[in-house]
């Protein structure tokens, strides 16, 4: 199977010991790392959890029904706060790299090792900062005089924040309007399911169909 998932938590043994959250400065290092993943097999699982700390009674999995666990259990926590966040990254990026390669190479899959260190690569080359287009979500007016572009952002400042992008023609003007609060933490790729653009309202859908975000493109004393 494809590797689908990356996870990267504290263990057990060290949960809730820092602040900010651990798992919350990981996030967009594992999920750009993800977006940058070409599709490929590492050892058969699609889930793949990195846990940082002591394994204490906690279980490890090795691709068993499609997901693998690692404990790092010498992860140097307080070494890792203490750095800058660009530096904070790199050390993560080393751990996932590293880790994935080791599982890589038990599976004796060397060409997935080849994958894991390119993508690293390509990590470091975006400096951890990326802006993913949501196809899905956007929309154009059907005068052609405004669209609105939605953008999944991730980097250190924003952790993971979704953008609306408003351009007009008349007036010639570009808008940026956050739909999630600044810094979040959370994959919403799947929460944000369609949008709809009506009379210069701009609404967007999570799974159940309830409308989670609306903007008027327009001014309230401008027309539509």
């Amino acid at each position: 199977m494809r590797f689908k998932i990356l996870k990267i938590e504290a263990s057990q043994a060290v949960k809730n010991q820092f602040e900010p959250p651990f798992r919350w400065m990981a996030h967009h290092v594992k999920e750009i790392y993800m977006e940058m993943l070409p599709d490929v097999v590492i050892n058969g699982s699609q889930l793949i959890e990195i846990d940082c700390g002591p394994q204490g009674d906690e279980e490890i999995f090795d691709n068993i029904l499609g997901s693998t666990n690692h404990f790092v259990e010498d992860f140097d926590f307080k070494k890792y706060y203490a750095l800058s966040s660009f530096d904070r990254d790199v050390f993560l990026l080393n751990e996932i790299t590293r880790v994935l390669s080791l599982i890589a190479e038990r599976a004796k899959n060397n060409d997935a090792v080849d994958i894991i260190r390119a993508t690293a690569d390509k990590v470091i080359e975006s400096n951890f900062s990326i802006s993913i287009p949501v196809k899905k979500l956007c929309k154009k007016s059907r005068d052609g005089m405004y669209k609105v572009d939605v953008y999944r952002v991730l980097n250190s400042e924003v952790g993971e924040a979704w953008r609306c992008v408003i351009a007009t023609k008349s007036p010639i003007e570009e808008r940026n309007v956050w739909m999630t609060k600044i810094p979040d933490h959370l994959d919403r790729t799947d929460f944000y399911k369609k949008s709809e653009l009506d009379n210069g309202i701009f609404r967007v859908f999570n799974q159940l169909s309830r409308q989670v975000f609306e903007f008027a493109v327009f001014d309230s004393n401008r027309p539509a």
